[in-house]
């Protein structure tokens, strides 16, 4: 179901040929051994292509033509093999139309949407929200980091997701939701195992174990909360946010301790990129898409995997929206695109 149309109508093909040559193998030993078994407009077996008309024409279902099994006593061996043939014929044929339509519906299911390749992390002043071109405004930055030093808010992990129809009529994608899951290998050390599965459980998680032979290479699958994970209209850009906060499973565990410590809020010290990053612990997260589609009135879904390096700290997405004569459309080549956060604090960004 993963090929494309063009090749599974070429494989479906040359397998069809191939049982009609295999078939045509056998007839060939029979209009040897008994050439009358053939009625070929009065003639006898002669050749390669008699059997070969027989057999397609047998495989096929579509009836005999000037090629068929004489109707004698002594043929009975012909008539029983063009049964067994005709019989393939119709079972293959059944599989093969299940097969066409099961990949129709695939590729009808498969949701016209675009992931950002980049996931990023705003933080300390990143969060505040201000004009980048107010002077005055931006000079208040100066007070923050007092602030911050006991109150900072916690970092906010984002992706987006964009609708590739946005452009067209009923291009939406109605009752869309969006589910992540965090898979995370050797979360239970030996020094805090206790430690670390009571935050588990309390929190709500269950892990689910893989039946491997080393304990140290379990793996857990889990739920994270993001906000705004259901759309009820879903056509432009959708931005999702997830709060990395003391209940968010995202983070190390020293790093819950450090914000159990500080009443909920992020330590100050671990107002830079490199404590951001290094306090984030994950091996991958698997983001879930579907929804119903407006066009097709069917149930489409799709799936991005994010890796550890896919993370930027200091970031912010580029703005994607740009107004035309249609309205405000949404330019696809600034998906992925992003800028260092409002106040600096980026970590330098290596360019493939």
């Amino acid at each position: 179901f993963r090929a494309n149309v063009f090749s599974l109508l070429s494989t479906a093909l040359l397998v069809y040929i191939g049982i009609v040559l295999i078939f045509t193998g056998f007839l060939m030993l029979i209009g040897q051994a008994s050439p009358g078994c053939f009625k070929i407009g009065g003639d006898k077996y002669q050749d390669f292509h008699d059997a070969f008309s027989l057999s397609w024409t047998t495989l096929s279902t579509v009836g005999f033509g000037y090629v068929s099994p004489e109707n004698v006593h002594v043929c009975s061996i012909i008539h029983l093999l063009c049964c067994v043939e005709s019989f393939v014929g119709v079972i293959y044929g059944s599989l093969c139309v299940a097969m066409f339509f099961g990949k129709v519906k695939r590729i009808q299911s498969k949701a016209h949407i675009l992931f950002s390749d980049p996931i990023v992390v705003k933080y300390g002043v990143g969060l505040v929200d201000f004009d980048r071109n107010n002077v005055q405004r931006t000079s208040n930055l100066y007070l923050f980091p007092r602030f911050f030093a006991t109150r900072t808010p916690c970092p906010v992990m984002e992706f987006r997701v964009t609708n590739r129809l946005s452009r067209l009529r009923d291009g939406e994608i109605i009752d869309a939701t969006i589910n992540c899951v965090v898979v995370k290998d050797n979360i239970l050390m030996e020094q805090n195992a206790s430690r670390n599965a009571e935050w588990l459980y309390a929190s709500g998680y269950r892990p689910h174990l893989q039946s491997n032979f080393e304990v140290s290479s379990t793996r857990f699958f889990l739920s994270v909360n993001t906000q705004s994970s259901e759309h009820p209209l879903f056509k432009g850009v959708w931005t999702v946010k997830h709060v990395l906060d003391r209940h968010s499973p995202l983070l190390s565990h020293e790093a819950h301790l450090r914000i159990e410590a500080n009443n909920g809020y992020w330590p100050g010290e671990y107002n830079n990129f490199r404590a951001v990053k290094e306090s984030i612990d994950f091996e991958q997260i698997i983001v879930a898409f579907h929804g119903i589609s407006n066009i097709s009135a069917t149930q489409v879904y799709a799936q991005k995997v994010y890796d550890f390096t896919d993370i930027n700290v200091g970031y912010d997405f580029a703005n994607t929206l740009y107004p035309s004569e249609h309205g405000v459309r949404v330019d696809l080549s600034l998906l992925s695109d992003i800028i260092e956060q409002a106040g600096g604090g980026g970590e330098p960004l290596r360019l493939k």
